[in-house]
């Protein structure tokens, strides 16, 4: 087993290590903020972007009973799909304040692509 495998294997079964935010909910807001304004600037400034059917999405994320999970899909085309576009789809708001209103939706990321330095990680 490589030093990196060890090392995954360990965070993954440290609870406080996989769902700790650096810098805390602060650095969890400017995070999301700050990825969800560079995903709407490449989509709404170098692209065109049409969202359809965005209002049954969130209702689907604000309307649901507490502790009931959601689960969306991205047919993946591109590795901007999951965060950039969801990033658009969700109210900008939701992504500054995420900490305080919990509606953010998370998904599995590969570990080759999202784990590959530590900055990444």
């Amino acid at each position: 087993m490589s030093a990196a495998q060890a090392e995954f294997d360990k965070a993954l079964h440290s609870t406080e290590a996989v769902l700790a935010a650096p810098g805390g909910a602060l650095g969890r807001s400017l995070t999301l903020g700050g990825v969800s304004t560079i995903a709407r600037l490449v989509l709404n400034v170098l692209n065109t972007t049409k969202i359809i059917n965005q209002d049954a999405l969130i209702t689907a994320v604000t309307d649901r009973p507490p502790g009931t999970g959601l689960m969306t899909v991205c047919n993946h085309t591109s590795m901007f799909d999951d965060p950039g576009v969801l990033s658009l789809v969700m109210p900008w708001e939701w992504l500054w304040l995420e900490p305080k209103l919990q509606h953010v939706r998370w998904s599995l990321c590969a570990r080759e692509v999202c784990f590959k330095n530590e900055l990444l990680r």
